[in-house]
């Protein structure tokens, strides 16, 4: 299922039907789907592309199992340090 923004004025079939528009106006086009001539561009530009998502890979931050293991870990042992000391 494609995640949407709430804000997002245009759907998927909209951005197809822009990117494949025959018009070359981007005012008419803009005018008629209720967007911005920024919108038209932007979507035209991206062209095939308008269902992939803007970022290209996975995040670099994300923790494989065992850094992850390791990470809760530290904490427990932090919060048991703390209750110990006091």
């Amino acid at each position: 299922m494609l995640h949407m923004h709430p804000n997002a004025r245009t759907t998927p079939a909209v951005r197809a039907e822009i990117a494949g528009s025959k018009e070359q106006r981007t005012g008419v086009l803009a005018q008629r789907y209720g967007v911005s001539t920024e919108t038209i561009r932007k979507w035209r530009q991206r062209g095939g592309m308008f269902l992939k998502t803007r970022c290209g890979s996975p995040s670099a931050h994300l923790l494989s199992d065992s850094m992850s293991a390791r990470a809760a870990s530290q904490r427990l042992m932090k919060r048991y340090k703390k209750l110990l000391c006091c």
